[in-house]
C-alpha cells in the first residue's frame, strides 16, 4: 500500500511526502546448496527437509515513511531536505550443523522477523547558492547527511556462539559535503 502526497512547485517551494506499507510472505534465498536455493521468484519450499524445518520463510509487515522539501529563498538561494523512516529489517538466531551427509548447514533457529533492527531514522539538508554565467549557471552546494548522526543498527551477528549478537554495521556518521555543479 502506498500514500502519497505532491505540492507541486510553486510560491517558490515544493513539497512530496508518503508513507508504504508492505507485507512480506515468501521464502528468502537460502545459500549453502546450491540446489536448495528457494527464491520469492520461483522457487517455492527448499526441497533439504533440514532447510524445511528450520527455514528462512519470510512472513512480516513493513513500512516506510518518506518527505522531500525544496524552498527558494531570495538571492538565489536554495534549501531542500529530506525525512526517511524505515522500518528495521527482520533477522532472527542462525545456527551451524556440521556432521551432516550433505556437509555442514547454517539453519535459521529462530524465524527471520522474530526480531528486527533499529527503525533507521535519517535527515538530509541541502543548501546551494547559485548565480548564471552567460548561457549556463553555476552552483555552490552544501550538502549535510545524517542530520542527527543516528547510530542505528543494520545488522548483527546472528550465528550462535560467542559473538552472538556483535554489532556488524551502523548507518554512516554524519557527512558533510561541498560541491560546485555547472550547468550549461
Amino acid at each position: 500500500f502506498n500514500v502519497e502526497a505532491v505540492k507541486r512547485l510553486s510560491n517558490r517551494s515544493q513539497v512530496l511526502t508518503g508513507f508504504d506499507l508492505s507485507h512480506y510472505e515468501t521464502w528468502s534465498f537460502a545459500s549453502a546448496i546450491s540446489q536448495d536455493i528457494a527464491t520469492d521468484t520461483g522457487g517455492g519450499p527448499p526441497q533439504d527437509p533440514n532447510r524445511l524445518a528450520f527455514s528462512n520463510f519470510l512472513d512480516y509487515w513493513h513500512w516506510q515513511y518518506k518527505a522531500l522539501a525544496s524552498y527558494e529563498l531570495p538571492y538565489g538561494i536554495g534549501i531542500s531536505g529530506s525525512v526517511r523512516v524505515n522500518k528495521g529489517e527482520p533477522h532472527g538466531r542462525t545456527l551451524n550443523i556440521g556432521g551432516l551427509s550433505q556437509g555442514s548447514l547454517t539453519l535459521t533457529v529462530e524465524p527471520q522477523g522474530s526480531f528486527f533492527y533499529d527503525t533507521v531514522k535519517l535527515i538530509d539538508l541541502r543548501f546551494s547558492k547559485g548565480v548564471a554565467i552567460g548561457t549556463g549557471r553555476i552552483e555552490g552546494l552544501f550538502d549535510l547527511f545524517n542530520v542527527t548522526n543516528s547510530g542505528a543498527i543494520l545488522s548483527r551477528n546472528n550465528l550462535t556462539g560467542a559473538s552472538y549478537g556483535n554489532v556488524l554495521t551502523t548507518v554512516n556518521p554524519r557527512i558533510a559535503r561541498l560541491g560546485v555543479r555547472w550547468s550549461f
